[in-house]
C-alpha cells in the first residue's frame, strides 16, 4: 500500500513492482481476507478486493462520487478474526464487520453501555482468547468479547495504574508468548494475561473516607465476613457482596478482629470493645459489667486487634489486645473485666514488656504466642501463676531474631512457627531449640503470613505479595493489581477451609487459591550493555569476546541489564570476576559493578539474573578480559632482572676472589723471602758459631766470635 501510487505487488525474482488497478488513492491497510483475497483500505473511495492469482479486482462504484454520502469512505484500518469476518475501522468513527458465511456487513456504534464507544479505529490484533482488540484514535482501546458481545472501552486515567499511557493507539501486536503490545503516542504498554492471576474485588461504603480491612473471617456456610473501617463486608458463595454497618447506641463502629468461640458464640472485636455478636439478628451486647473497666469500655484511640480463649486460675477467660493497652481479659465465670488500670494483676504479675501486641497465637498443642512491637516475640507461659517471657534480638547470637518489631504468627505442620518482622523479614523459628533462622531472600519489611496445604509462605511486604518455598528455597514476589493506586495490600493473610487465601487493600480485597497461581518459569537474559574505561565508555569492545587492556587502564566498570516485560517484576544481578572475585557477588538490583587496581592477568567476567530470588538463571552473560601489566612486572622483565643480578653478584664475587688471590701472593712472596732470609742468617750464625766454639778451644778471641755475637 502505497500514498499516491495506489496497491503496488512486488515480485520477489525480478524485482519488479506491478501496479493493480488505476486507482492512486493512498492506501491505509492491508489483510488477507477468507480464500486468501487481498482486502484493501483506501483514503477516499472505500474498500476494494483483489485475487493475488488472477489480479482482478473488485470496488465499489458509488465512491467514485467524492461528494457523496456515504459510509466507511475511508478504510483506516483491516483485519480478518480467526472465524474469517473482516473487521475495519474508518473515519466516521464507526465499527464495521463482514460475516465469513453471510457476507453482510454489519455496523457496530454507541448504543448504551456495552457498546463500541465511536472512535476511529487505527490497528487490530487478537488475543488467544479470541478476543478482538483494537487501537483507537481518541479513545484509547476498544476490547469485543465474542461470547458476551460486548465491547469495553480501556482509556488513559492518571489517577489509575494500569491504564494505558495514550488514548492514540497507534499499532497492536500479539506475540509468541500471547502478550500485547501496545504502540501509543507515549510510549510502549505491554498487557500480560498470564500474569493477571489476581483479580481486585471492590468495597463500596457510604462514605468518602477508604475502606481498611483489618481482619476476615469465614462461617459454617462459607461465607468470607471481613471487619473494616466502616463495619462488616459479607462476600457469598455466589460472588455477591454486601455491607453491614456496625453501630453501638448510634455510633458507628470499626471492626478489628473477629473469635469464635468454642461454645459457638461469635466475638468482634471493635474501636469501642469487644461485644457479643448474634448471628441471627445481628445484635451486638456488651459482655456484662463492661462498662465499669476504663480500658475496655470506649478504648482509647485504639481497637481490639486479637481475641483468644485461655484459663487463668481455672476460670475461662478470652484473652484480649486492645492495641496499645497491653492485655486485658475477661474471665467468663466472673464476668469482670481485668486490664492494665490493675497493674499488680496484668503487668508485674503477667511480666508485661509492651503495651504493643499485635496478635494473640494459639497452636495446635495449645502454646499461646505473642507478637509485640518492641520486645519480640513472646511466649505465655500459663501455670497457677501465668508469665510472658520475650524473646528478643541479640547482636551476639547469629540464631536469635533479627528484629524485635514482629507483625505476624503462623505455624507450619511441624510445630514450628513463621514469625515475620517489620525491619527483620521473614523468619522460622524452632519451638524445640528456640532459635531463629531469618530467611535472606524476603524483604525486610514483611506484614501478615499464612502457610497454605503445601507449606508455603505467603506473606505481604511493601504492598504486594510474596511467597517462600521452603523446600525449595526459593522466594516469588507477585504484581498484584492496584487500579486506584493506594499502595498496594496491607496487614493480615488469611486461608479459609478450602484453602483459598484473602488479602486485602484500601477500598478492595483479592481472593485466589494457591494451587492457581502459576509461577513464570522462564528466566529473563541478561546483557552487557556497556564497558566504561574512566568513566568513558568503550561499549564498542563488548562486541568482541576478549577485551585487552592496558595497565594504565585497570579503573573499568560493567553495566548490564535483564530485559523484563513484566509490570513490577524484581530483577537481581549477581556477578563475578573470576580470577579476582572468589565467589559471586549480590548486586541485588544494582545493574553495574566497576573494579580498580586490577593487576594484570587474565580474567573472566560474568553475570547472571533472577526474578525468582534464590533460584538463578542458568544462562549466564560473559567476556573475557586480559590486562597487560607493566614491562617491569613481566615474566621476561625478572627473568633478565635475575640474570643481571646473577651477573653482578657473580662479577663482585670474581673480584672478591682475585683481589683475595692477589693478597695471597703477596703474602707468599713476603713469607718466602723471610723464610730465605732467616734461612740465610741462622746458616750464618750456624757457621760463626761453629768457628767460634773452635776457636774457644784454641783459647782464641777473633772478629768471627764478635760477627756471631752481632749476629745473634
Amino acid at each position: 500500500g502505497t500514498a499516491g501510487k495506489g496497491v503496488l505487488r512486488f515480485h520477489k525474482q525480478t524485482g519488479r513492482y506491478d501496479p493493480i488497478g488505476k486507482s492512486t488513492r493512498t492506501v491505509l491497510d492491508l489483510c488477507r481476507g477468507p480464500d486468501g483475497i487481498i482486502w484493501v483500505g483506501k483514503q477516499g473511495g472505500g474498500y476494494m478486493k483483489i485475487n493475488p492469482v488472477t489480479l482482478n479486482y473488485s470496488e465499489d462504484q458509488r465512491y467514485q462520487d467524492l461528494y457523496a454520502n456515504l459510509p466507511h469512505a475511508t478504510v483506516t484500518a483491516l483485519f480478518r478474526d480467526r472465524d474469517q469476518n473482516v473487521w475495519f475501522g474508518s473515519w466516521d468513527k464507526v465499527l464495521y464487520r463482514i460475516g465469513r458465511n453471510t457476507g453482510k456487513e454489519e455496523v457496530f456504534k454507541k448504543n448504551g453501555a456495552g457498546t463500541f464507544q465511536n472512535d476511529e479505529i487505527s490497528c487490530f490484533t487478537e488475543d488467544a482468547e479470541g478476543r478482538l482488540w483494537m487501537g483507537g484514535k481518541e479513545k484509547g482501546l476498544h476490547v469485543y468479547e465474542p461470547k458476551t458481545k460486548r465491547f469495553n472501552n480501556f482509556e488513559y486515567d492518571p489517577s489509575r495504574e494500569g491504564t494505558v499511557s495514550d488514548n492514540r493507539i497507534n499499532c497492536l501486536y500479539t506475540d509468541r508468548q500471547g502478550r500485547i503490545w501496545v504502540g501509543t503516542a507515549r510510549g510502549v504498554c505491554v498487557n500480560q494475561p498470564d500474569r493477571q492471576q489476581f483479580v481486585q474485588q471492590f468495597l463500596k461504603s457510604s462514605s468518602p473516607n477508604p475502606v481498611t480491612v483489618h481482619d476476615f473471617f469465614e462461617d459454617e456456610h462459607g461465607t468470607i465476613w471481613m471487619g473494616t473501617s466502616f463495619g462488616i463486608f459479607k462476600k457469598y458463595p455466589d460472588g455477591t457482596i454486601t455491607h453491614q454497618s456496625i453501630k453501638y447506641k448510634g455510633r458507628p463502629l470499626q471492626v478489628g478482629c473477629f473469635f469464635k468461640d468454642e461454645d459457638g458464640a461469635l466475638f468482634i472485636g471493635t474501636n469501642f470493645s469487644l461485644f457479643k455478636y448474634n448471628t441471627r439478628t445481628g445484635v451486638l451486647s456488651l459482655l456484662p459489667n463492661t462498662e465499669k473497666d476504663g480500658v475496655m469500655y470506649d478504648i482509647i484511640n485504639s481497637r481490639v486487634v486479637s481475641v483468644i480463649r485461655d484459663n487463668i486460675n481455672g476460670n475461662p477467660v478470652l484473652l484480649v489486645s486492645p492495641y496499645g493497652h497491653y492485655l486485658a481479659y475477661y474471665d467468663l465465670k466472673k464476668q469482670r473485666w481485668i486490664s492494665r488500670l490493675d497493674s499488680s494483676k496484668i503487668i508485674e504479675r503477667f511480666n508485661l514488656k509492651d503495651n504493643l501486641i499485635r496478635r494473640i497465637y494459639k497452636t495446635k498443642n495449645g502454646t499461646i504466642w505473642m507478637a509485640t512491637g518492641k520486645e519480640g516475640l513472646a511466649s505465655w507461659t500459663n501455670t497457677s501463676t501465668p508469665r510472658s517471657s520475650f524473646i528478643k534480638h541479640n547482636p551476639y547470637d547469629s540464631l536469635s531474631i533479627a528484629n524485635n518489631n514482629v507483625y505476624d504468627i503462623a505455624e507450619d505442620q511441624m510445630g514450628n512457627l513463621w514469625v515475620s518482622t517489620s525491619g527483620g523479614g521473614l523468619h522460622y523459628f524452632n519451638t524445640k531449640t528456640k532459635t531463629f533462622s531469618q530467611i535472606s531472600a524476603s524483604n525486610n519489611l514483611v506484614e501478615g503470613i499464612a502457610v497454605d496445604k503445601r507449606q508455603n509462605v505467603w506473606m505481604i511486604s511493601n504492598g504486594n505479595l510474596h511467597r517462600y518455598d521452603p523446600l525449595r528455597k526459593t522466594h516469588t514476589s507477585f504484581r498484584l493489581p492496584d487500579a486506584e493506586k493506594t499502595g498496594g495490600v496491607r496487614g493480615k493473610v488469611f486461608c479459609d477451609s478450602k484453602g483459598r487465601l484473602y488479602v486485602a487493600g484500601l477500598n478492595y480485597f483479592i481472593s485466589f487459591h494457591p494451587d492457581s497461581i502459576v509461577e513464570t518459569k522462564t528466566k529473563p537474559n541478561v546483557y552487557l550493555t556497556d564497558f566504561q574505561i574512566f568513566n568513558k565508555s568503550f561499549s564498542h569492545l563488548l562486541s568482541s569476546d576478549h577485551i585487552t587492556l592496558n595497565y594504565q587502564q585497570n579503573y573499568f566498570a560493567f553495566e548490564f541489564s535483564a530485559p523484563d516485560f513484566t509490570a513490577g517484576s524484581i530483577i537481581k544481578y549477581a556477578y563475578k570476576l573470576e580470577g579476582f572475585d572468589r565467589d559471586w557477588v549480590d548486586a541485588g538490583e544494582r545493574a553495574y559493578v566497576s573494579y580498580s587496581n586490577i593487576a594484570g592477568g587474565d580474567y573472566t567476567f560474568k553475570v547472571r539474573v533472577t526474578n525468582t530470588p534464590g533460584n538463578w538463571s542458568e544462562t549466564q552473560a560473559s567476556i573475557r578480559l586480559s590486562i597487560i601489566p607493566p614491562y617491569w612486572k613481566k615474566p621476561w622483565f625478572y627473568i633478565v632482572s635475575a640474570l643481571i643480578l646473577l651477573l653482578i653478584i657473580y662479577a663482585v664475587y670474581r673480584y672478591r676472589i682475585n683481589e683475595l688471590v692477589k693478597r695471597q701472593t703477596i703474602r707468599n712472596k713476603i713469607a718466602q723471602d723471610l723464610h730465605d732470609n732467616v734461612g740465610s742468617t741462622l746458616s750464618s750464625i750456624s757457621v760463626y758459631g761453629q768457628v767460634a766454639r773452635i776457636y774457644q778451644q784454641q783459647h782464641k778471641e777473633n772478629e768471627q766470635v764478635q760477627k756471631g755475637h752481632e749476629l745473634a
